[in-house]
């Protein structure tokens, strides 16, 4: 029998908890797949949030988690120069690997769980549940909603990206300026101001060698954001209403119409 029609999704909670299972662990990927761990959940977010109601609240508290994590690792880069640049970068990966797990037994309970240190950044950036169109939203999301989180991202993956080398290149500049000898194989003496800095600028001019893994991982996020970014624009030209006057979503569509049955 052919059907012309989408399935109907399941009513059962548990189908929305399954999907919002899925957004935590799916961060767990980077450890398997470089780079998936990011772009995973925000592809299952940005695909279901609109036929699966239960999981807007879900990625929300997930897209705070992992723009902190990228944060924190910048900070981490940063200030790399002292032992506690490299000790908050280990800490920040070993609570990437730890929150999911816990958030994802929290969403198989029904429970929405706000991991710990996570910054409001989709507070600050202004975006809540009810951005995300439904089947029964009325007004369509301004341009600017649909484009706010695929610029920040594609902003984030750049100075990720990049941000080893701001202490190296801080660190050639003050080498130079005194007079020192800056080598990435030993410690120079170097005295500025007084005071000898030779152990802190070897630390931060070795920080470059961090950016054979973050370009790589900045260049594929950057892509994906610019991926995204076109996508939204996509979806805002082919945003249509039905005659009841609710907008339909590209997106949802794709979610929403499995495969039919050829018979």
């Amino acid at each position: 029998m052919s059907s012309d029609g989408p399935l109907p999704l399941p009513n059962e909670p548990h189908h929305g908890r399954g999907w919002a299972m899925l957004l935590h662990g799916s961060q767990l990927f980077t450890f398997v797949v470089p780079f998936a761990g990011t772009i995973a959940p925000f592809m299952t977010w940005r695909l279901k949030r609109s036929t699966v109601p239960e999981i807007a609240a879900h990625g929300m508290v997930v897209a705070d988690w992992i723009y902190s994590y990228l944060i924190y690792l910048i900070l981490g880069f940063l200030i790399s120069g002292i032992i506690v640049g490299p000790l908050l970068c280990l800490f920040v990966i070993a609570c990437g690997l730890i929150f999911p797990v816990v958030g994802l037994v929290k969403a198989g309970r029904g429970k929405v769980w706000r991991y710990p240190l996570s910054l409001p950044i989709m507070q600050w950036l202004g975006v809540t549940e009810t951005d995300c169109p439904t089947a029964t939203t009325a007004v369509a999301p301004r341009l600017f909603d649909r484009l706010r989180l695929p610029l920040f991202s594609a902003a984030l993956s750049v100075v990720f990206g990049v941000s080893p080398l701001v202490p190296s290149l801080i660190a050639s500049v003050v080498a130079a300026w005194n007079g020192c000898r800056l080598h990435e194989g030993f410690a120079n003496p170097c005295v500025v101001c007084g005071v000898e800095c030779g152990d802190i600028l070897y630390s931060m001019g070795i920080c470059f060698l961090w950016a054979f893994a973050t370009l790589p991982f900045g260049l594929i996020t950057l892509i994906a954001s610019l991926l995204w970014l076109l996508l939204e624009l996509f979806v805002t030209g082919q945003q249509r209403r039905d005659p009841t006057g609710a907008v339909t979503d590209v997106f949802a569509d794709i979610a929403a119409h499995p495969a039919r049955d050829p018979r």
